[in-house]
């Protein structure tokens, strides 16, 4: 482009440069013809001289002798003017013809001069005067003759020389006009082609950059450009995709931080609701311990045929619902479960449809399509059957008018790219669980509120808002997360992934472990609670097993009694959340004092970083409470065994 800018503008310039040398040529002539036509004017101015010169020593010529005399000074005057007239014509001219003219003329104005001077001196008035004057006459007649002719001949160089200068400064205006009519043209067309070449790109360029600046990003300019305008414009256009794909990166960016915020809050909601869960659960674990462990102690006094056996036996099963509820409570706040064993997620499914199967309408058709090799998983079986169960009751709840349930199992293995749109999940194997109904779906703006405790969009009376919400925590609690796909009228589908456990290859379904009754000598055991109703329940039961107890209702109280009784002791029941001193720093201070005592940790928080801490540290067995005392009891055996 620099090329074709510089081209044009020296196009510009040399037609310039042309029409001005043409126009300072014709200048250039026609100020020496008027230079030469100045000349002749004076030399015409000259020739008038010389030619009154003459007349004037003619008109003296005939006079008498007294009137020759007396202007004797004008005639000698007149007579040297003509010498020089002839003498300033001769300098003036170069033409050979003339100059030959000029010089014959100057022979005859000195042959005058000389007549002249003869005549002057002859002072008689005879007829030699009379004949020199007539020879005087006669010679002036003839200069003037030739001066005349010299004077017509010079009048008409003049005139032509003067059309000549006039033609040739009309030529001079026409090229001087022509050239600057050609530069104006050739400045119109170079002004256009500039616009086509730069002006209308820079334009193009312009509208894209402020159509970019309105949100039209990625917007592709089509104008055709040439050389470096064309590579402009294709930079442009990359530019702009490039910008655009930067915006949709962080759109995406931004959906994914409100995404991973949205999921920040939730988790923080579950942390505080689990925090409060805890709290409650362990206070009403013991109550359902202490009321438990009583009822295992009355059925135990009571005749197998009495009736009032029904009766405990319906409060004790009562209270393990409730100590189920909880443990379905503290799953829902994402607490860790109980205890984790290998699952088999088809076992869990089957059990579920056994339960639901008649409470179903026969509107409801339910499709079973569980994959046979499917990975065994790490969970609190029960919590997953609910899960199955909340999962299948919700899908009921929204095909009042009848459809079709179906219930699928298959195994996974996801990778990072997947993983990256849920928070903590981890690439690797999973089994997936898809529960899919062609029910009334839910809305778009309600999906996002659907995990929400306590939120329902059934009526009054037909729902808690708790159902989905525990199915949210139970699988968070299992390490996996839930997807959801529906739209009003066209169903809705559930898939929840579950991570396989590592020991699926050693996985085999075991033979429950019978406990018999094991004799022993009569051994001491502490029990380290501050419930005092809670301790003295599990001595009352372990003194009829014929065990010794001991009771401390604090972490210090413990401590202290285990400094006194060292050497008596043989096993530690020892509760986490106690006043004064807590469990793990009880626990501490009871292995400064004795290295090899036996601690049985039990408590109604669900497995927490303060009972890992103290399993880590050597503790060698747990118990969670509720509990029956027939375990407690097998759990005690089983340690004093080892």
């Amino acid at each position: 482009m620099k090329k074709r800018i510089f081209t044009t503008f020296f196009l510009i310039f040399s037609l310039f440069l042309c029409g001005s040398t043409v126009v300072l040529y014709n200048l250039y002539t026609t100020t020496s013809e008027l230079r030469y036509l100045i000349g002749l004017h004076e030399i015409e101015d000259i020739r008038q001289d010389l030619f009154l010169s003459i007349q004037k020593v003619q008109t003296y010529a005939y006079a008498s002798n007294p009137v020759f005399n007396e202007h004797l000074d004008i005639i000698v005057a007149s007579t040297r003017k003509m010498d020089k007239s002839i003498q300033q014509c001769n300098s003036c001219h170069h033409d050979p013809a003339i100059q030959h003219e000029l010089a014959e003329t100057l022979r005859m104005v000195k042959t005058f001069e000389k007549k002249l001077s003869y005549l002057i001196t002859l002072v008689s008035n005879d007829i030699r005067r009379q004949k020199k004057q007539v020879e005087v006459v006669e010679l002036s007649d003839s200069i003037l003759a030739r001066v005349q002719g010299m004077v017509r001949r010079a009048g008409k160089s003049i005139q032509a020389k003067t059309e000549s200068t006039m033609n040739n400064l009309n030529k001079a205006y026409i090229i001087i006009g022509a050239t600057l009519l050609s530069t104006c043209i050739l400045a119109l067309f170079i002004a256009g082609y500039l616009t086509r070449r730069i002006t209308r790109p820079i334009d193009a360029l312009v509208s894209g950059t402020r159509k970019i600046t309105r949100g039209e990003w990625g917007y592709q300019s089509d104008f055709q450009a040439t050389s470096e305008f064309r590579e402009l414009i294709e930079s442009f256009n990359k530019m702009s995709r490039s910008l655009a794909q930067t915006r949709d990166k962080e759109k995406k960016y931004v959906q994914e931080l409100k995404e991973t915020q949205q999921q920040l809050i939730e988790a923080e909601k579950l942390k505080s609701l689990g925090t409060l869960a805890g709290g409650i659960a362990h206070d009403f674990n013991n109550i359902l311990c202490g009321m438990i462990g009583h009822l295992n102690i009355l059925e135990r006094n009571i005749s197998p045929s009495a009736d009032q056996l029904k009766i405990i036996q319906t409060i004790e099963h009562a209270g393990f619902r409730a100590a189920e509820l909880i443990k379905q409570l503290l799953a829902f706040a994402r607490q860790k479960p109980l205890e984790h064993k290998p699952v088999l997620l088809n076992d869990c499914v089957q059990q579920v449809i056994l339960l639901l199967k008649n409470s179903f309408s026969k509107r409801i058709e339910i499709k079973v399509e569980l994959d046979e090799n499917i990975h065994p998983i790490q969970g609190d079986r029960s919590l997953i059957e609910q899960i199955v169960m909340n999962l299948c009751l919700n899908s009921r709840d929204a095909m009042p008018e009848g459809g079709t349930l179906t219930i699928q199992t298959d195994n996974l293995t996801l990778d990072k790219q997947f993983c990256a749109h849920q928070l903590d999940a981890l690439p690797g194997q999973y089994v997936r669980l898809r529960i899919q109904d062609t029910g009334t779906g839910i809305d778009e703006q309600v999906l996002p509120q659907i995990f929400d405790p306590f939120y329902t969009t059934k009526e009054v009376g037909k729902g808690t808002g708790l159902g989905l919400a525990m199915v949210y925590g139970a699988v968070k609690s299992h390490a996996g997360f839930c997807e959801i796909e529906s739209k009003t009228g066209h169903g809705t589908t559930f898939d929840i992934y579950l991570p396989v456990t590592a020991e699926r290859e050693r996985f085999k379904t075991m033979p429950n472990s019978q406990t018999g009754s094991i004799t022993h000598d009569k051994k001491t055991i502490l029990i380290v609670d501050d419930e005092e109703w809670i301790a003295r329940m599990l001595s009352d039961y372990l003194t009829e097993q014929n065990y010794t107890t001991l009771i401390a209702l604090n972490g210090r109280e413990g401590v202290d009694m285990l400094n006194r009784n060292r050497d008596n002791i043989d096993l530690i029941i020892l509760d986490i959340n106690m006043p004064v001193m807590d469990g793990y720093e009880a626990y501490q201070e009871f292995v400064k004092i004795r290295s090899d005592i036996k601690v049985l940790v039990s408590t109604g928080y669900i497995m927490n970083n303060e009972t890992r801490k103290i399993l880590e540290l050597g503790a060698q067995g747990f118990i969670h409470k509720p509990y029956k005392v027939d375990e407690l009891d097998a759990k005690i055996r089983e340690l004093l065994a080892e």
